[in-house]
């Protein structure tokens, strides 16, 4: 534990803005947006490696009569005790909205969001493929010398610490609403509302691991994408309000919903919903 991490170190930088305005006296717009950067260094011990010596390699050292060995070591003395990862997250989003005032308590509202992240993680490792191939070395050149590992020559400690793991990944959304609400009557408990609306998601996810040398890191690129189409009301109905609250009953609404989403993978869902809000006296 001397040499990893037991809470990776980490640099946040973060920016956000909000913008208000009223367009007219039946208008109004907001606007917020955001970017963010997370960058974290993640350390981790040198691990032990272990394989097999043959006489073959020139710094072979026999015990007795024997023509190989399986030998164990660690790179701490060439590479330091540690390896260092880092990783790094940024992301930004903005979202948009108008609110419109249609007249006798009726109000249209509209949303818009789009966001998108990117992320990259870099692990840091030991090439265990070329610490085989230097291990089966024939000349001082190529060979890996486990007793004394800084007499192995550069090239092949560079070899053998040019790996890492590599991740990377792009995600974006893009969503848009729009709500319609208003009184439809008005009861002895209250105006009966109604509200009614639909709403659009998108997200895809393009990403990316392999492993291999730094500049040479193979492996395979996917991506995935989803939208979901969405409508949806409610209806609100107060039995009792403040023109006709009775001892027992300050207040009682009754309300009923319902929403249906349709997913491109998956297919649809219909949720309803029935409630009932019952206060008997007024909160102090």
């Amino acid at each position: 534990t001397d040499y990893a991490s037991i809470y990776p170190r980490e640099t946040r930088h973060s920016v956000f803005a909000g913008l208000t305005q009223q367009l007219s006296d039946t208008l109004h717009f907001n606007l917020t947006a955001y970017w963010s950067r997370r960058s974290t260094i993640h350390r981790s011990a040198q691990a032990s490696q272990s394989g097999t010596i043959k006489s073959i390699n020139p710094y072979f050292s026999p015990i007795g009569r024997e023509t190989e060995q399986t030998v164990s070591f660690a790179f701490d003395n060439v590479f330091g005790p540690a390896n260092y990862s880092p990783s790094r997250f940024t992301s930004y989003g903005v979202t948009p909205s108008f609110e419109l005032e249609l007249g006798g308590g009726w109000q249209v509202r509209t949303l818009a969001n789009f966001g998108r992240s990117t992320n990259e993680s870099t692990e840091s490792t030991i090439n265990a493929t070329a610490v085989t191939a230097a291990l089966a070395g024939r000349t001082r050149a190529t060979a890996l010398n486990p007793y004394e590992l800084s007499q192995t020559s550069p090239a092949v400690l560079a070899a053998i610490r040019d790996f890492v793991n590599y991740g990377e990944a792009t995600q974006e959304l893009a969503e848009g609403r729009l709500v319609l609400d208003g009184p439809l009557v008005k009861l002895p408990g209250g105006d009966v509302r109604l509200a009614v609306g639909g709403e659009y998601h998108f997200e895809n996810i393009i990403s990316f691991t392999g492993s291999g040398p730094r500049d040479a890191v193979v492996g395979a690129r996917s991506h995935a994408s989803r939208n979901v189409k969405s409508v949806f009301g409610e209806v609100l109905v107060p039995i009792f309000g403040a023109d006709n609250r009775i001892p027992g009953f300050h207040s009682l609404e009754l309300s009923g919903s319902v929403r249906l989403d349709d997913y491109s993978a998956v297919g649809s869902t219909t949720h309803p919903k029935v409630g009932v809000t019952w206060r008997p006296f007024a909160a102090r």
